[in-house]
């Protein structure tokens, strides 16, 4: 994943043609940042209506239940995972890129999260 963090560091966050939005702030609200993108690259409103609606009905909080899917779609998952150790090491090496996403650079792991780890 070295090579993914690493370009995530050259983003152009600052572009007038890019809109960034964080994971946590998409779900449950996928209807209305759809709206937003659409809306940012000016497309017909015909197709921001329909953009938004299916935005809607297939969000992940709200939308329509699937029957699968690829993955738990609940943010902050890596809270339940990231050890000390491995919340420093990313700290260490790509704690600019949280800064960067707007995201809290400080070290976070499963002891100042108030989270529990099962097994280590």
């Amino acid at each position: 994943r070295k090579y993914h963090y690493e370009s995530m560091l050259a983003w152009p966050t600052t572009h007038p043609h890019m809109i960034i939005f964080k994971y946590e702030d998409i779900l449950g609200n996928e209807k209305e940042v759809y709206r937003k993108i659409f809306e940012f690259y000016e497309l017909p409103f015909i197709d921001r209506v329909i953009g938004a609606f299916l935005g809607g009905k297939y969000s992940a909080k709200g939308g329509k239940k699937q029957k699968f899917h690829i993955r738990n779609p609940e943010p902050n998952q890596w809270k339940k995972h990231f050890t000390p150790r491995v919340s420093q090491y990313f700290h260490e090496r790509y704690s600019g890129i949280l800064a960067k996403l707007g995201y809290d650079p400080a070290p976070t792991s499963v002891e100042s999260s108030g989270l529990e780890l099962a097994a280590r």
